[in-house]
């Protein structure tokens, strides 16, 4: 079985999209190669060196496309993380607003009240 290195690279943030739906093109093809070769397997005759080699076969196409699902889902949840967080100091902000004009409700409720 082949090494495997991790490497790392930059896109535009508006170029991810095309980026991850390459990588997913070239899961979906390994999947897809995966099911033809399944389909090939002998089942009538399966104690047989051809059929042990057409299993390895899958396997190791399997794990590749695991490997690219993997990192397709490791970008996905890094974007997500990316954008919550830009988010973030906004719906803080809000709520503090929110929070401060509760209080302010709330103070000028007891003056009336007390009156």
């Amino acid at each position: 079985m082949s090494q495997r290195v991790n490497i790392s690279y930059s896109v535009e943030l508006d170029e991810l999209g095309t980026e991850v739906q390459r990588l997913l093109k070239n899961a979906l093809i390994g999947v897809q190669k995966v099911i033809v070769e399944c389909n090939e397997i002998d089942q009538e005759e399966p104690l047989t060196l051809g059929v042990s080699n057409k299993i390895d076969s899958v396997r190791r196409q399997m794990a590749a496309a695991d490997i690219i699902f993997n990192d397709v889902s490791n970008i996905i949840n890094g974007y997500l993380s990316y954008m919550t967080a830009d988010a973030s100091p906004q719906a803080s902000e809000m709520t503090m607003e929110n929070l401060k004009q509760k209080i302010d409700d709330f103070k000028e409720e007891s003056i009336l009240s007390d009156q």
